[in-house]
C-alpha cells in the first residue's frame, strides 16, 4: 500500500483490517503463535539424534553402493581378453597383477565378471564330477589371511596361501596370492571335494601384469588412453 494512502487512512482513524474481517461470513479462528516448550525442545532433540544416527548410515550405504561390483557382461575372461582385464585393473589401481582364465578345465562355464570401485571378481560354474560347485576369483587391494598357511608360489613376486574352511557349507578351499598393491583370492566350493576342485584348477587361473595391460592399452589407443598409475 502506498505510504500516502496509509497516512490518509491513519488520519481518518480507519482500521481496514477490522473492516475486512467484518465482511466475512464468520471470523477466522485465531492462529496461535508457535512457541518453544519443553515438549517441542524434546522433539527437536529427538530429531537431531535421529539425524546423527541416520546420516552416517546413509553415507555408509552410499559408499557400499558405490563399491558394489557391476557386471561387465562379457563372455570371455581369457588372458588375451584385454577389454575386461583393463576394467578389472582400473577397479583396483594399486594391483600389479590381474587374474584371468589361462586354461578352462572341462565342465567350467563363466558365470559373470564384475568390477567396481576397489574390487573385481570372476565367477565360474562347474558341473561334473562335482556337486553344487563354484569358483570365485576376486581381485582386491588386500586379503584376509587369518588361518591361512603359506605355501610355495609358482607366481613370481606373489606369496601364496592356502586355507581350508570346513565350517562352511559346502566346504571350501581358499587360495590367495598376495603381491605388491593387491591380492587375488581363489575360492573353491564343492560338496565333499573342494580340495580336488582346487587341485584340478591349479593351472586354470593365470595372471597378467598391470605393466603389460598398460602397454597393450597404450598401443591399442595410439597413446591416447592410459591405466591409472599403480
Amino acid at each position: 500500500m502506498p505510504s500516502q494512502l496509509r497516512h490518509m487512512l491513519r488520519a481518518q482513524g480507519r482500521d481496514l483490517h477490522a473492516e475486512f474481517l467484518s465482511l466475512l461470513p464468520e471470523r477466522p479462528t485465531p492462529i496461535s503463535i508457535q512457541r518453544f516448550s519443553l515438549r517441542r525442545i524434546g522433539v527437536a532433540l529427538l530429531v537431531v539424534c535421529a539425524l546423527l544416527v541416520a546420516v552416517p548410515m546413509l553415507v555408509s550405504w552410499a559408499v557400499q553402493t558405490d563399491r558394489v561390483n557391476t557386471s561387465l557382461y562379457t563372455s570371455d575372461i581369457g588372458c588375451s581378453d584385454q577389454e575386461a582385464l583393463w576394467l578389472m585393473a582400473q577397479a583396483v589401481p594399486s594391483a600389479t597383477l590381474v587374474p584371468c582364465l589361462q586354461v578352462a578345465p572341462p565342465g567350467w562355464a563363466l558365470n559373470d565378471v564384475k568390477a567396481g570401485s576397489g574390487s573385481a571378481s570372476i565367477v565360474f560354474n562347474t558341473d561334473r564330477p562335482y556337486r553344487e560347485a563354484a569358483v570365485t576369483v576376486e581381485l582386491s587391494p588386500s586379503c584376509n589371511l587369518a588361518g591361512a598357511t603359506e605355501v610355495s608360489s609358482e607366481q613370481p613376486g606373489a606369496r601364496r596361501y592356502i586355507r581350508i574352511d570346513r565350517a562352511a557349507a559346502p566346504d571350501r578351499v581358499i587360495r590367495s596370492y598376495a603381491f605388491q598393491g593387491g591380492c587375488i583370492s581363489e575360492r573353491y566350493l564343492a560338496v565333499g571335494s573342494p580340495e580336488r576342485l582346487a587341485a584340478d584348477a591349479s593351472s586354470a587361473i593365470g595372471f597378467v601384469t598391470r605393466e603389460q595391460l598398460a602397454v597393450d592399452l597404450s598401443r591399442r589407443s595410439d597413446g591416447r588412453l592410459h591405466l591409472d598409475p599403480s
